[in-house]
């Protein structure tokens, strides 16, 4: 028997229970850009879940995607199930190593079938917000790495239609705590801001013009924002404003903010420009009109107020209540009665008394030939 003032060590290799465990099925894959971010970020590591709570992960190297995976255990936590492709630096390496000490149950998923795998659509829909967010800026390219992993927060904390969710949002589900948004809503992506820079000598303000890039992980409190200057440094800061109106119009910060603008672009290298929008993955949709789509039963007229009788037509489209037989039943006005030739039977006016079209009105047996209307004003006064 052993001696009892004998103590027991316990093995020190304990990952397992260092970090909150996630009640998730989590999928990553990596995202590859074509343009090197200004941090030199070409990789980035994406974590997400099938209702959509998403996180990224910029990296230099794909061989850095368990450096990723560290970090989500970290901020984040640690998901029961890990699901992913066949890449070389996900099922082999330190970053199976690290699932595998953590007692992550690790999922693959079957060759060149993609829609077995949800990060595939969490990339698709961040490139889409954040080409979104470069057009509407006008923002260098080379600061996609930023703005990918803000959108990142973003898609998590918005409410979304999967039914999995509850009407609750992806970062709550997650989590199991009430989503902050603080950190993500206090500023949009790309947004101009006066920040206190320090450097800045007595008398000149230390309030100066940047860009905000989102808010700065582990880096000061909770409110600490991300913001490039001019000459393309990126500082962290959490005295930061959004401008007022009258700095918005004031022509002097306007010729300040076009000049920050040339200067920034130039520091940024050649990817200066926001060249997205003709792309159409990021293009505002231009759906047809109402005029292109009608069917021809009723000329579609933008101004109605301006329209005249032979454009317009107040009454088809009308619920009516005619007499049928011996009892009254309620009818929808269809279209005008044509004749053999084609043409309206009746005369337009905007005056009902001298109105004499001929509309059909289709009832609940669904035959609208055997039922007419031969008066606008039977139309108005039957109106229910």
């Amino acid at each position: 028997m052993a001696h009892l003032s004998l103590s027991r060590r316990l093995r020190t290799q304990d990952q397992q229970l260092r970090y909150r465990r996630l009640a998730i099925e989590c999928f990553t894959d990596t995202l590859t850009a074509k343009t090197e971010s200004c941090s030199k970020s070409k990789y980035a590591q994406m974590f997400c879940t099938a209702e959509g709570w998403t996180r990224a992960f910029p990296m230099r190297t794909k061989s850095q995607a368990h450096e990723a995976l560290s970090l989500l255990y970290k901020r984040d936590g640690v998901p029961n199930i890990m699901v992913m492709d066949g890449a070389r630096e996900q099922v082999h390496g330190d970053f199976r190593r690290k699932n595998r000490e953590v007692d992550t149950h690790v999922k693959q998923t079957e060759p060149h079938l993609p829609w077995m795998h949800a990060a595939e659509g969490a990339i698709r829909e961040l490139k889409k917000c954040h080409g979104r967010d470069m057009v509407r800026e006008q923002s260098s390219k080379v600061l996609w790495d930023h703005c990918l992993e803000r959108q990142g927060f973003v898609r998590s904390s918005i409410s979304q239609s999967s039914y999995g969710l509850a009407g609750q949002v992806a970062e709550t589900m997650v989590s199991g705590e009430t989503a902050n948004i603080s950190s993500i809503a206090e500023f949009k992506g790309y947004e101009w801001v006066m920040f206190r820079d320090t450097s800045i000598s007595f008398p000149d303000s230390k309030m100066v013009l940047g860009r905000d890039l989102g808010p700065a992980l582990d880096i000061g409190p909770a409110m600490t924002r991300k913001v490039i200057k001019r000459n393309r440094e990126i500082v962290f800061r959490s005295t930061v404003r959004s401008l007022t109106p009258d700095e918005i119009a004031d022509p002097v910060r306007v010729k300040e903010r076009e000049e920050f603008t040339e200067t920034l672009n130039a520091a940024l290298g050649k990817h200066t420009e926001a060249d997205l929008s003709s792309d159409p993955d990021y293009e505002t949709p231009e759906l047809d009109s109402v005029e292109d789509r009608t069917d021809g039963k009723v000329p579609f007229v933008p101004n109605i107020d301006g329209a005249d009788a032979d454009t317009y037509d107040q009454y088809v489209g009308a619920y009516v209540e005619l007499p049928t037989g011996d009892k009254m039943q309620t009818g929808k006005v269809i279209s005008w009665k044509r004749g053999a030739d084609g043409d309206v039977k009746g005369v337009a006016s905007t005056n009902p008394i001298l109105d004499s079209r001929t509309y059909e009105v289709e009832f609940p047996d669904g035959d609208p030939s055997t039922h007419r209307m031969s008066s606008p004003r039977t139309c108005l006064r039957s109106v229910t």
